[in-house]
């Protein structure tokens, strides 16, 4: 969501282009996070079914 609120100051600043309503910029923000809440449901609902497999996780694979 940061990168967002950066690319945006970017655009503004360094590329001298117009800069984006409030709101286009808040419902991209609120966008971004339901994206990353759904990966997050995602890699623990994996977790969940790997455990029930008796499978191990992957090293790399986010713990819950």
């Amino acid at each position: 969501m940061g990168w967002l609120i950066w690319k945006e100051r970017n655009g503004r600043v360094v590329f001298d282009r117009e800069a984006s309503m409030p709101r286009v910029l808040a419902e991209s923000i609120l966008s971004e996070g339901r994206l990353w809440a759904a990966a997050v449901s995602l890699l623990r609902g994996l977790s969940s079914l790997g455990r029930l497999l008796g499978r191990k996780m992957s090293p790399h694979v986010i713990k819950f």
